[in-house]
């Protein structure tokens, strides 16, 4: 929990928040006590931000250490279980963040997501749970940012990362990246990130999927870039994503597409893409 505290005060100071305002941001997952400790800047940074259970590493440098074929016997507690295997420091830009999904542990329900660190062609996948999934939104942690990820397991076999009890991520720096002037929209463009206000946002509604196994979600919104406005819809993930987004709310949607339907540019988001709304996204808008 300290670590979860310092990291959202010193890398959100540019946000001068009440204890109200944390307590609604993080929505039950601390007390008022902690809250007031944010608001008044108490927590302080991590002070042993170098120093872990391994040499920090990059995603580079820990994939040739996984090809390599690098073996360890220190033991570590996972969600669901133990195994055994390296704790690895890591720090590297965010390359791609995934909307966070629900999961049932067995006798309670929890959420989580996957992250990927590293730049085109070498990448590495993160898996993180409960509060290190929701901190991603919270904060936000998005796309270019760069992280430091302290004892992430690394699980061997898979050849990716899962976040443990013992797992703490930072933001090192921050990526201002997003299109907040549609007018630079182009039809047929991949892999975007668009930032806007919301103006209409539909229900989830269920439809059949294309190729007939079962339903999936589908959200169509309205979302302005102060100037003027383009539609979006969202399939899957991205649609879930919106169950706390309303009308005036700030939103990001990374990794999406643009579309031509009928002469209109229409924004196209599916389970590969990433939803959250920020109060931090109005300062970005042109």
């Amino acid at each position: 929990m300290e670590h979860f505290l310092s990291f959202l005060w010193e890398f959100n100071s540019d946000w001068m928040a009440s204890a109200e305002d944390v307590l609604e941001e993080l929505s039950g997952m601390i007390g008022r006590k902690d809250a007031e400790r944010i608001a008044a800047g108490g927590s302080g940074a991590p002070a042993d931000m170098g120093s872990s259970s391994t040499d920090v590493t990059d995603v580079v440098g820990l994939l040739e250490f996984i090809n390599a074929g690098g073996r360890s016997a220190a033991p570590f507690n996972a969600p669901g279980g133990s195994t055994s295997g390296y704790l690895v420091d890591l720090k590297d830009r965010l390359y791609r963040v995934f909307n966070q999904t629900e999961f049932d542990y067995g006798n309670r329900k929890g959420v989580r997501r996957e992250i990927v660190l590293g730049h085109e062609g070498k990448t590495i996948r993160l898996r993180l749970f409960d509060n290190l999934s929701r901190l991603i939104d919270t904060t936000p942690f998005e796309r270019g940012d760069i992280v430091f990820v302290r004892n992430a397991a690394l699980e061997e076999g898979r050849g990716t990362l899962k976040g443990i009890n013992k797992t703490t991520i930072v933001r090192v720096s921050q990526s201002h990246g997003g299109i907040s002037d549609f007018a630079l929209l182009k039809g047929g463009e991949r892999d975007i990130d668009i930032i806007g206000k919301v103006v209409e946002i539909g229900p989830v509604k269920y439809v059949g999927r294309l190729d007939g196994e079962g339903q999936i979600g589908v959200s169509n919104c309205i979302i302005s870039d102060l100037s003027e406005t383009i539609n979006a819809t969202l399939w899957g993930s991205s649609a879930y994503a919106t169950a706390n987004i309303g009308v005036g709310d700030f939103i990001k949607i990374e990794f999406c597409n643009v579309r031509e339907n009928e002469g209109s540019r229409v924004i196209f988001a599916t389970d590969a893409s990433r939803v959250f709304s920020s109060r931090s996204l109005e300062g970005r808008m042109r």
